[in-house]
């Protein structure tokens, strides 16, 4: 699930939980 998708995905979870938080995830 890559592409439009993951992006729109990234954005909302760096926006809630901030980009730290999504470096965790992954």
């Amino acid at each position: 699930m890559y592409g439009i998708v993951n992006k729109a995905i990234e954005d909302m979870i760096k926006e809630n939980f901030g980009e730290e938080k999504w470096n965790a995830i992954l």
